[in-house]
């Protein structure tokens, strides 16, 4: 069975038609038809939406014969396809969350630069606050259509599990020098401070350093934690929060 086959199988078992399908999709009745006569593939998070509407794995919809993987195992099978979508969406909106936070302190530059006039140095770092929350709130309010990989221990073929790993290792190195880059950022505008030199805008230099280096280390982070929900589910699936989240939630 094909997956287009598949695809029109699960639907009519749930009772929905290609317009319904199509809405919660957020695509066209005309999209869902071309996937079921085989003319096409839906994108990367479409498929694991698609996955959670049937209850089945992104696997199990591609391929016609899926390989079981330990079936002995609990836990939620993560393709290739379903970990890079996972990583490139994450990727995007812990950017977007640093250049938020890094715009709301850029305010401080043009509140700092036109001291003269106040009404222009208030109404332009107001306008880098909203700018900044907006990009904030743009992602907090975007659906994530990977929650379960948070949730879940996760079981990867281990070949993959291999080349992502080494992946994330050979990027350590990338991570420590933008780490120390942002540090030294903080200190270089910790030691302005006690300069006083007439005519030089300390105050606006310490603004955009700041920004910077708070930029790097909420971006940083964001990469490094979500390497870590992938490579160490099982970890964190026995650690003592995790254990009280599922108590909580039975």
């Amino acid at each position: 069975m094909n997956f287009g086959e598949k695809l029109f199988k699960l639907r009519k078992e749930k009772g929905l038609s290609q317009e319904a399908l199509a809405q919660k999709l957020n695509t066209t009745r005309q999209a869902v038809s071309k996937w079921e006569n085989n003319q096409g593939y839906p994108e990367t998070e479409k498929l694991l939406i698609l996955s959670n509407i049937f209850g089945v794995s992104v696997d199990k919809l591609l391929k016609e014969n899926p390989e079981q993987i330990n079936s002995n195992e609990n836990g939620y099978y993560v393709s290739k396809e379903c970990a890079e979508g996972f990583l490139g969406f994450h990727k995007k909106t812990t950017k977007c969350t640093a250049i938020g936070v890094a715009l709301m302190v850029l305010g401080g530059v043009p509140y700092f630069l036109f001291q003269d006039n106040r009404v222009v140095s208030i109404t332009l770092a107001c306008g880098f606050i909203v700018a900044g929350l907006a990009f904030i709130l743009s992602m907090a309010f975007m659906g994530n259509p990977y929650k379960k990989l948070k949730s879940e221990r996760l079981l990867f073929d281990p070949s993959y599990f291999s080349c992502l790993a080494e992946a994330h290792e050979a990027q350590k190195k990338k991570y420590i020098a933008l780490i120390l880059l942002g540090v030294s950022m903080i200190l270089l505008a910790g030691i302005l401070g006690f300069i006083n030199i007439p005519v030089f805008p300390i105050n606006e230099i310490q603004c955009l350093l700041t920004a910077c280096s708070i930029y790097l280390f909420i971006y940083v982070i964001g990469i490094i934690d979500i390497y870590d929900i992938l490579l160490r589910s099982e970890e964190r699936m026995e650690s003592t929060y995790w254990r009280v989240i599922k108590r909580i939630r039975k």
